[in-house]
C-alpha cells in the first residue's frame, strides 16, 4: 500500500467543519477505528482520513453538527430521494 508513495482514502470519510466543532469529544469516544482525536493546540477534533472507515457514527452523534460523511450531506441525500 505504501510502496506507491501515496494512500487512497475512500470518498465517504468523515469531514470536519472546523468552525462548528465545539471540541466536546463525543466523536472521539465513539469512533471504532480511533480515527478522531482532540487537538489541544487547534482546540477542535482532528480526523485521520487514512484511518476513517466511513461508518458515520461520528456524524450521526455530533451535537454541533460539525461532522459529515462524504457523499451523505443533507443536500446529497435529498437529491437522491427527491423525484
Amino acid at each position: 500500500m505504501l510502496s506507491s508513495g501515496y494512500v487512497l482514502s475512500p470518498a465517504n470519510v468523515a469531514a470536519l467543519d472546523e468552525e462548528a466543532c465545539i471540541a466536546c469529544g463525543v466523536c472521539v469516544s465513539l469512533c471504532p477505528e480511533h480515527a478522531i482525536a482532540l487537538s489541544a493546540s487547534a482546540g477542535r477534533a482532528v480526523v485521520d482520513a487514512n484511518s476513517c472507515r466511513g461508518c458515520g457514527i461520528c456524524a450521526a452523534e455530533c451535537p454541533a453538527g460539525a461532522l459529515t460523511l462524504g457523499g451523505f450531506s443533507d443536500a446529497e441525500i435529498l437529491a437522491e430521494v427527491t423525484v
